[in-house]
């Protein structure tokens, strides 16, 4: 309790108890807690009649910034400037001055003012539980003094009571991210982009949350955030562009080429947007448009390995090998960041080419990486195949044969053919049977698995099979060979040499094994034997019998 001293007469009088005092938040000098307003200063002290006033001495307490007051814990706002305690700004930008001494209907006037702006600031909806209880203000205080968790639960909690708040879920969202809950924040971010479409932000920022999880399963997800984004601005360049690189990377082709089409359109007419647009059309199967549209960028970027890259995968799309080669070359030379799928292609086109040692050197730098494609691996057995290293070849195909991935059955038909070349039929029966499994009939198992009958000397059934072939691909050249020599070794010269001659029409020269040279020799000496028209005589004869 206060006690207070009298003293007259320069003597000591008795000490009296009296009733406690309060500071007056204006001026804090002590006052009697009965009066309305100070006697030093005349604002008014108290809140209402009834209401009592509040003795600071009974808590912490501290001073206004602006005006030095005396303000208790807790304050948001500073009754006698107006300045918002949390922020050091002034209500309505403008200090609320001292009334004078003893004007109480000023006093009155200025606290209700102060206390309808507070509200006004902070939302009439909530009336004064926002301006003094806002657990989104608290969560910010929270976070400001490092107590980040408090801050997190507290919004849970707000948020779990009022699921439609936008602004609770944004800021339970920014701290989410910055405490790396990164599935919990694109969910926040993304409750906001529904709740409120007037936040930009709030897309953006869960594409971002989505994709620091680095999850391939939420690529569906990614796609919803940004075609809600772009529905709600759709003349956001970037994220049609993004947009159209997601829809890209989960194989929606015409969305990706009709997203990439708006970013262009909005700005977004970079050389990596037109490349990319380039790409699209020619996954679309428009690989005259596609060649074109690198090619224009190209001119203004002529030094763009992944560019010169992208061409060379067209110009292959196209048929074009000459130019593919050439393409994929300066790419290598430029330096593209694509080089393992670069050189696995090109490896592959020599091959056709018949270029197996250009060939090989590509693939070998390829598998020598770690992590190698099955198809690099794949190609460069050809290779291997088709220089006659054969047993390299075949360790390689048998490794593959082995493995989950397309590839496994192609190994398979390389293996059923490396030992029918050394006779081994059992061996190639077992490769071709595990290819049949998963790839089903193909003119180019059918074709092997006659010439296993053939060998055999089943020639019924090794017929049967070539014909089987033939009708599945007419244009399989290996079966039409089959079968030409089938025929031939039948003595049906006439039939087997029309087989050896669409062969010969058929077949790539360049194609390793393809012995172009030695099938012509053996038709032109068919033909001059004149075996072939004393055949047909005979089959006519009997035909008409």
């Amino acid at each position: 309790m206060w006690l207070s001293r009298r003293v007259s007469a320069g003597r000591k009088d008795e000490v009296t108890p009296v009733a406690k005092t309060i500071q007056c938040p204006f001026c804090g000098k002590l006052a009697d807690p009965k009066l309305n307003a100070c006697p030093h200063c005349g604002n008014y002290m108290q809140k209402g009649r009834g209401s009592g006033g509040r003795a600071v001495a009974s808590g912490p307490h501290h001073q206004c910034p602006s005006c030095n007051a005396v303000v208790q814990e807790g304050d948001i706002v500073c009754v006698a400037c107006g300045t918002n305690l949390l922020t050091g700004q002034q209500i309505a930008g403008q200090k609320l001055t001292a009334a004078p001494r003893r004007d109480f209907s000023r006093v009155l006037w200025i606290a209700a003012a102060a206390v309808i702006a507070v509200v006004a600031l902070g939302g009439a909806t909530y009336g004064a539980y926002v301006v003094f209880r806002d657990p989104v203000v608290q969560a910010g205080r929270l976070v400001e003094q490092g107590r980040v968790s408090e801050a997190n639960r507290l919004l849970e909690e707000y948020v779990n009571s009022n699921p439609d708040s936008a602004r609770g879920w944004f800021a339970l969202g920014e701290i989410q991210w910055r405490t790396r809950q990164y599935a919990s924040a694109a969910d926040s971010f993304e409750n906001v982009q529904e709740l409120d479409p007037g936040e930009e932000r709030a897309g953006r920022l869960a594409l971002l949350a989505l994709r620091a999880l680095n999850d391939p399963t939420n690529q569906n997800r990614e796609i919803a955030v940004l075609e809600r984004h772009v529905g709600h601005y759709p003349d956001d360049g970037e994220a049609w562009y993004l947009l159209a690189l997601a829809r890209g990377a989960s194989g929606d082709v015409p969305g990706q080429v009709e997203a990439m089409e708006r970013a262009i359109g909005l700005g977004q007419d970079e050389p990596d947007s037109r490349g990319f647009m380039g790409v699209g059309l020619a996954l679309e199967g428009q690989y005259e448009r596609a060649a074109e549209a690198i090619r224009e960028v190209l001119e203004d970027a002529p030094q763009d390995a992944d560019l010169q890259a992208a061409l060379g995968f067209v110009a292959h799309l196209q048929g074009n090998h000459d130019a593919a080669i050439q393409h994929l070359e300066n790419a290598l030379e430029q330096g593209t960041e694509l080089e393992r799928e670069v050189r696995t292609q090109l490896g592959l086109l020599l091959v056709a080419e018949g270029r197996a040692a250009e060939a090989e050197r590509h693939l070998q730098a390829v598998t020598a990486q770690a992590g190698a494609s099955p198809a690099a691996r794949f190609f460069q057995a050809v290779s291997q195949r088709s220089r006659g290293r054969q047993q390299e070849a075949l360790n390689t195909f048998e490794q593959l044969m082995q493995e989950d991935h397309p590839f496994a059955q192609h190994a398979a038909a390389q293996v059923a053919g490396i030992y029918l070349d050394r006779g081994d039929t059992s061996a190639a029966r077992d490769a071709v049977d595990q290819a049949l499994q998963s790839l089903g009939d193909s003119a180019a198992l059918l074709t092997l698995e006659g010439r296993i009958h053939m060998m055999e000397g089943d020639y019924d059934q090794a017929r049967d099979l070539f014909r089987r072939a033939i009708q599945l691909d007419p244009d399989h050249a290996p079966a039409r060979l089959e079968n030409g020599l089938l025929l031939v070794q039948r003595r049906a010269f006439s039939e087997g040499i029309r087989e050896l001659e669409r062969y010969v029409q058929l077949i790539d020269p360049a194609t390793p094994g393809a012995q172009v040279e030695d099938v012509n020799a053996l038709i032109e000496q068919l033909r001059q034997s004149g075996a072939a028209g004393r055949q047909a005589s005979a089959a006519s004869v009997r035909t008409r019998s």
